[in-house]
């Protein structure tokens, strides 16, 4: 395999240097059966929200080049709690690599940190690091729940040896990192050898971070000693190697990055070890290069910057096809950047209209634009150039990683060095090397859900799915099998689609016996790295939590509408509870006069899709018997009480009661209830088919997993604006690009003329959008 060198060398003697055949083995195994490589970011209209808000978002979901993917069509985005508790989780619709959805909460939530991550199915081949996260604040509106606090501080100081070891009698490179209670910390030290005496300083850099470099004597041993606030931690510095390479990576220049490796006397008089040098993005090959050292001078490669891939790129070292070192380093690209120029174009009565332009970039692009009050303090946690550039390439956590993309962020490239520094690497074999970076296929793409299950008896091979409209939408042949499967179906939570046989290319029949198989929920759980970074140390979880999100898909149905009158609803959700409550009594107001002192019951779509009838439903939901009295009457009892049965506005008696209970749950369109001291009536309201006693052709199934409906944007009503961090005006989330990069777009015309527009997107071919613009009230042109 032949690759064109880009190298420059400077600084060698006696060097030995060829393209070699020695890694091929290793190149081979990291390019068959390549995976690709997809990342995520999620754009949220704002990064503080009240309790009332909803976090409305856009994600991005690109392959390795950072153009659009086109692979997958179903994203899972989540919001945990800081202590890793699943809130709720969306299925996202990804077209051409962007979907659009909502987070919105009809209950009480505790203010602090929350967190979002997102990804794909096949994202999980390359295992855990590879999910984003971002967090997002929310001011709640009841207390934080109690946690266990910590009894003492804990601290976690720690040292990184460049590259992976340190080497003796040579300069070695030592990142440091400490953490207090999870949380970054400023810190400063000494480096003592055995004698204790001092051989260097350092001090904290940026977040907790720092480096030193020293000469490792190979009749000495040392320690850190760490001061950190009115603490001395001390920190055994690992023994250094005896023998082999050392690797050392310099970025600071703005053109080239200096790779220096250096050997020792002990190795170069032993042997004359050759070392090859892969740089690569994951599974991505850049180059490879072999060196034969002997002696134990410096060898420095220099390579132009516009020629590594744009992020993060990693060398690792091999001898004997071993990976001995890895050290990662970052390339920022200013051309695949975009800077973007806005334009007023026109003000409307209630809109007002401007024309974005990316700046040197004639392509078309998919942005998102979140607009904001000018004086608000926005401070995103993540960019799509950190979630495309840095996140996806780092094993550890990363603190704060948009700051590293900050225009107004001093010494970048320093800072982002350090962060690479200091994420350590562990020795492990060439087997393990390329299973990390180019991993077995396991998790699909999916471009959809499916629907799964048996059905009994056989009336035909041909199985189909019907739209409302009766136009055949999937057909599955059987082969004379009773299970069936329907694959890469669009469809949304809680939508019907129809089931039939097909007979003789034309006629329906309905399939009499059909199970559906139930859809596993997700175990989904909040990525490690992130997981109680905010104290360091395990939580006891308060039982508000259990309560309130665990509990939620019962077995059993006590709907929530019972204890309204024990509830204090908050006012979004009292709002929602309103308007389901006007529809439902605007739709059965014929059937029954005294509609509004029901409540309509919840009835899980199971009991839809498995073909049971209302009594099977009411004995779950409600502990529903059957009592016969002397054998003269029978009559209904729910929670102990006797319970009244009505029926499209018809009362059940002794003797119709029995059939009434028979009614299939598919023949149903809703069950409201009343209670009574004594009594509970159940008013049972059928569908039009079953009143007019029309006999249907097919079975109707309930998705109860698909994808979660996006919903359109709509502006709050602030009352009090200091009880919200951000004020948010307008929601973007759709705005295209022509080939020539313009755009227009409206904002509601408000009583504010100065905006702060968070603009995040990408184009056709991989360049990134990522920009912060303050608007004033510029003149109409």
């Amino acid at each position: 395999m032949k690759y064109n060198l880009r190298f420059v060398f400077i600084f060698i003697t006696q060097l030995a240097f060829a393209q070699s055949n020695t890694l091929d083995s290793v190149i081979t195994a990291l390019q068959k059966d390549q995976l690709l490589f997809e990342k995520v970011y999620v754009h949220t209209n704002k990064t503080s929200y009240s309790a009332e808000d909803v976090i409305w978002f856009k994600a991005y979901v690109s392959d390795a080049y950072n153009k659009p993917s086109v692979q997958t069509s179903v994203l899972y985005v989540s919001l945990f709690t800081d202590n890793g508790v699943l809130m709720d989780t969306k299925n996202v619709l990804i077209t051409n690599g962007v979907g659009v959805g909502q987070f919105q909460f009809y209950q009480d939530l505790p203010e602090g940190f929350y967190f979002i991550q997102a990804n794909t199915n096949y994202m999980k081949n390359f295992g855990e690091t590879n999910t984003f996260v971002s967090k997002v604040f929310i001011k709640g509106n009841i207390p934080k729940p109690k946690t266990n606090t910590l009894k003492q501080t804990v601290y976690d100081a720690q040292v990184f040896p460049e590259g992976g070891y340190l080497l003796k009698d040579v300069s070695n490179t030592l990142g440091l990192k400490v953490l207090v209670n999870g949380k970054s910390s400023a810190f400063s030290g000494r480096i003592l050898d055995s004698n204790q005496k001092e051989i260097t300083t350092f001090n904290e850099y940026h977040l907790g971070m720092g480096s030193v470099r020293f000469k490792y004597k190979s009749t000495e041993s040392y320690i850190a000693e760490f001061f950190i606030k009115d603490t001395i931690i001390k920190v055994m510095i690992p023994e250094a190697n005896k023998q082999g390479v050392s690797v050392m990576v310099n970025t600071s220049n703005k053109d080239v990055v200096s790779v220096k490796l250096q050997s020792n006397r002990a190795t170069v008089t032993t042997n004359h070890p050759k070392y090859t040098l892969l740089f690569h993005q994951k599974n991505k090959i850049f180059d490879f290069v072999e060196i034969a050292i002997k002696d134990s001078l410096p060898v420095i490669l220099e390579l132009n910057k516009k020629s590594l891939f744009n992020g993060v790129n990693t060398v690792t070292v091999f001898e004997n096809n071993n990976p001995i070192l890895e050290r990662q380093f970052f390339v920022y690209k200013p051309e695949k950047y975009s800077t973007i120029e806005i334009e007023k174009l026109n003000v409307l009565q209630d809109s007002i209209i401007y024309q974005l332009k990316l700046k040197d970039l004639n392509v078309k692009s998919n942005i998102s634009i979140s607009v904001l009050k000018s004086d608000t303090e926005y401070k995103p946690y993540t960019t799509i150039q950190s979630a495309f550039l840095l996140s996806p390439y780092v094993k550890g956590y990363v603190e704060n990683p948009a700051i590293y993309f900050d225009k107004n962020t001093k010494d970048k490239t320093r800072k982002i060095d350090l962060l690479l520094l200091t994420q350590g690497w562990s020795q492990y074999t060439t087997k393990a090397f390329v299973d990390y970076n180019n991993p077995k296929y396991s998790y699909d793409f999916e471009s959809g859900f499916s629907l799964t299950g048996t059905v009994s008896p056989l009336k035909s091979n041909n199985l189909v799915l019907l739209s409302d409209d009766n136009q055949i939408v999937a057909k599955t042949y059987l082969n004379s099998k009773l299970n069936f499967k329907f694959k890469n179906l669009i469809a949304y939570k809680g939508d019907s689609i129809k089931i039939g046989f097909i007979r003789n290319g034309e006629k329906l029949v309905k399939p009499l016996n059909m199970y559906f198989d139930s859809v596993p929920k997700l175990a989904n759980s909040l990525n490690s790295f992130y997981y109680n970074k905010n104290n360091g140390a395990p939580l006891v979880v308060n039982d508000f939590y259990k309560t309130n999100l665990e509990n939620n898909d019962l077995g059993y149905i006590y709907t929530s509408s019972t204890y309204l009158d024990t509830v204090k609803l908050k006012s979004s959700k009292a709002n929602k509870m309103r308007l389901d409550s006007r529809a439902f009594m605007k739709k059965y107001r014929e059937y029954e006069d005294s509609i509004m002192f029901y409540d309509p019951m919840r009835i899980p779509e199971h009991y839809y899709n498995e073909n049971l009838t209302l009594f099977e439903y009411l004995k779950a939901a409600e502990g529903a018997s059957l009592v016969s009295w002397r054998g003269v009457e029978t009559y209904l009892v729910a929670r102990g009480l006797e319970a009244f049965l009505k029926v499209d506005g018809k009362g059940m008696d002794t003797y119709s009661l029995p059939n009434a209970l028979q009614i299939r749950m598919e023949d149903i369109s809703d069950i409201a209830f009343r209670r009574e001291p004594k009594i509970t009536i159940f008013h049972v309201f059928t569908t039009a088919n079953y009143k007019n006693n029309i006999t249907e052709l097919f079975r109707k199934h309930f998705f109860e997993s698909g994808f979660d409906k996006a919903k359109t944007y709509y502006t709050p009503k602030y009352i009090n604006t200091l009880d919200n961090l951000e004020q948010e005006v307008d929601w973007k989330p759709i705005v295209f690009t022509d080939s020539k990069g313009q755009s227009v777009f409206k904002i509601i015309n408000g009583p504010e003329t100065n905006y702060l527009l968070s603009i995040q997107g990408f184009s056709d071919n991989g360049d990134l959008i990522s920009e912060i613009k303050f608007l004033n009230d510029i003149l109409v042109e």
